[in-house]
């Protein structure tokens, strides 16, 4: 019987020295600041884990012509196979069921999935800004609906500025687009690592942009804007497996709206929607704050719902008027990032709760009071 209660005794302090440890450990990675949101390891304070961002480094090449920028991403580490592709162009041939005009942006993302090899492929083109009188007064534009005033094609762009921006050690590739009458420009951000750009986090899965439309002619006193902007996707599949012969499958996915995105998800951005072009284990997106800077003040915008125009699918940003409008919308791909959670052992990774400093003393404290009253319940058992 005094075994049986020795053995229970070293048990229940095995038990309690086990939680008082692992709560010391929930309790040192918040020991540093007061501030919740603080990270112990960001060199380049970004608000980023360096763990997080050296998993995620990708190895970029760039390529720039006058009108045309090629843009290679691969993973530097791990045994994860992807890589990003993107093409951005000002001036190209007319293809068969698209636009020969506008600012182009292609993206491509390629991963094997076990005998696959999965392409994702989505293209998204700035090709107009509208001038139009909202006569329903929903801040949308509506071709059936409102009137228009004029279309400004985006058909004739002076040649890419590129350079390289060093920001606490990361390089911020970016590259400049702007209509040869300066109406309209862009300034597109690429990079390798997590970086901080005008004070929005950018991954290295996806790409900013700054759209701004500059002292716009307006034809009419009451008018306001819309930039239109075509989407079209397409996902493939191929079988990589030798024994049998290869399969490609392809086909358009319906494009979904979302009013939260994944770098909301997460707490890398907040008040930003967009549309989805696939619903695979990973997802091309094309996502924009709910705001635009107008002559100098964050203003509300509205966005059309997907709009279906033969083989077309469009989607109108619009903006209140001003004479200086910069809009920050992004593409890329979600479900590709790597969290490294909290590490204990070897490559065994557990995601913990989101806890403050004192709500983790708390949970300490009644856990040492639940195991002391455990100990004494036993104790007098024993005496009894």
């Amino acid at each position: 019987m005094k075994i049986k209660i020795m053995h229970k005794r070293k048990l229940l302090l095995g038990g309690l020295l086990a939680v008082l440890v692992f709560s010391t450990f929930l309790y040192l990675p918040v020991q540093a600041s007061d501030d919740d949101d603080e990270i112990d390891d960001d060199d380049d304070d970004d608000g980023v884990d360096d763990d997080e961002e050296e998993i995620n480094e990708r190895e970029l090449q760039i390529e720039i012509d006058d009108y045309e920028a090629e843009i290679r991403s691969r993973l530097k580490i791990g045994d994860i196979k992807n890589e990003i592709e993107i093409e951005i162009e000002t001036e190209h041939e007319e293809e068969d069921d698209d636009e020969d005009y506008g600012l182009e942006i292609k993206f491509k993302f390629k991963q094997d999935i076990g005998d696959f090899e999965a392409k994702l492929k989505f293209k998204i083109v700035v090709t107009d800004i509208i001038e139009f009188i909202d006569q329903d007064a929903n801040g949308i534009f509506s071709p059936s609906e409102d009137q228009l005033i004029q279309i400004y094609m985006l058909d004739s762009f002076k040649p890419f500025e590129y350079q390289i921006i060093n920001d606490a050690g990361t390089n911020i590739h970016k590259l400049i687009a702007e209509t040869i009458d300066g109406v309209f420009n862009a300034s597109i951000y690429m990079v390798g690592e997590f970086a901080l750009i005008d004070g929005n986090l950018v991954s290295p899965t996806e790409v900013k942009f700054d759209l701004g439309i500059y002292n716009f002619n307006y034809l009419d006193p009451a008018s306001q804007l819309a930039m239109k902007v075509m989407l079209k996707d397409k996902i493939e599949y191929e079988d990589e497996d030798e024994d049998d012969d290869d399969v490609d499958t392809e086909g358009e996915e319906e494009i979904e709206e979302i009013d939260e995105t994944e770098d909301e998800e997460y707490g890398r951005a907040s008040d930003e929607i967009g549309v989805l072009f696939s619903d695979t284990d990973f997802s091309g997106f094309f996502t924009w704050f709910e705001y635009a800077i107008i002559d100098g003040v964050n203003t509300t915008i509205e966005s059309s719902q997907v709009r279906y125009d033969d083989d077309y699918k469009w989607i109108f940003l619009n903006y209140p008027r001003g004479d200086v409008i910069v809009h920050d919308p992004k593409v890329g791909v979600e479900g590709v990032l790597e969290t490294t959670g909290w590490l204990l052992g070897s490559r065994f990774w557990v995601e913990l709760p989101s806890l403050s400093r004192n709500e983790l003393l708390i949970v300490s404290a009644i856990t040492l009071f639940a195991l002391t009253g455990l100990v004494l319940v036993f104790r007098r058992k024993r005496i009894v």
